[in-house]
């Protein structure tokens, strides 16, 4: 009888650091697999589609759950004979993301939590996203792979509000052009991750939804001096003035062209100043 299973690699799609921290990002189509024995040094996440599997990890024989999300830490030998018929999204982020203080084993969570994990992963790969949004999905990711694994992760240190306000700052200074986690790492000397908590906690959103509402206001006003829709759109940085059309529409409740002829009548100035 002719083996059905099909190699790891068979039948998926791969897509190779779409982001700094990431390696790989996999997407599979539901077919019946089998991983021969490896080890990664990467922290990986999977969301399965499909029934149930045993998986080796660590020595031990695990059930896989059904349509449930894996999490393997760094360094775990794994295999699995038979996936059955299952798809499967799978990311694998660069260790040093991973708190210090962390188990090395393989652990399964609800497919509710994978229903979040493949929703982070496709903003990961989403190249429309700007890169700070692609950053805080990583975070997020890590944060929900600590969670799993079951680690204490490092303590938020109570930072001095200076740190974050250099973030908000710096997201000022570049409204203009796009950032990221490592930028806003550099301006404020907090780690990555730890930086979108404490900033999220400080300011009840974190920085990329902070930065895209402050462009948002800054194009408020250079529209309310006259300043025609396509310059500001050139201005802030957005892809073009349709980008900027469905941003400013998501958040003011009206586009811009028509926020303009409300509050207009003089002739149109060419340019904006981010001095603040």
């Amino acid at each position: 009888m002719q083996d059905e299973r099909a190699h790891a690699l068979e039948r998926v799609r791969l897509l190779s650091r779409p982001s700094d921290d990431v390696t790989e990002l996999v997407w599979a189509a539901p077919a019946r697999r089998r991983f021969p024995a490896r080890l990664t040094g990467t922290v990986g996440l999977c969301v399965k589609m499909g029934p149930a599997h045993v998986v080796q990890a660590e020595g031990r024989v695990l059930d896989y759950p059904a349509d449930a999300l894996c999490v393997r830490a760094p360094s775990v030998v794994w295999a699995c004979d038979d996936t059955g018929p299952s798809g499967f999204v799978s990311i694998d982020i660069d260790a040093s993301r991973l708190p210090a203080r962390q188990p090395r084993r393989m652990a399964f969570a609800s497919p509710e939590a994978g229903r979040t994990a493949l929703a982070l992963m496709r903003r990961v790969s989403d190249q429309h996203q700007p890169p700070l949004a692609r950053d805080e999905a990583v975070a997020a990711l890590v944060a929900l792979a600590t969670t799993v694994l079951g680690g204490r992760g490092d303590p938020d240190p109570v930072e001095p509000r200076v740190r974050l306000e250099r973030i908000r700052a710096f997201l000022h200074s570049t409204l203009d052009a796009p950032v990221s986690l490592a930028d806003l790492a550099r301006a404020s000397g907090l780690h990555k991750d730890v930086l979108v908590r404490a900033f999220r906690r400080a300011y009840g959103i974190p920085p990329y939804r902070y930065h895209l509402l402050a462009r948002v206001d800054r194009a408020r006003v250079a529209l309310s001096r006259g300043m025609l829709v396509a310059d500001v759109a050139t201005a802030l940085g957005f892809a073009d003035q349709a980008h900027l059309t469905r941003v400013f529409r998501r958040v003011m409740g009206m586009p811009p062209g028509a926020y303009r002829r409300r509050l207009h009548t003089g002739p149109a100035p060419r340019s904006i100043s981010f001095k603040t």
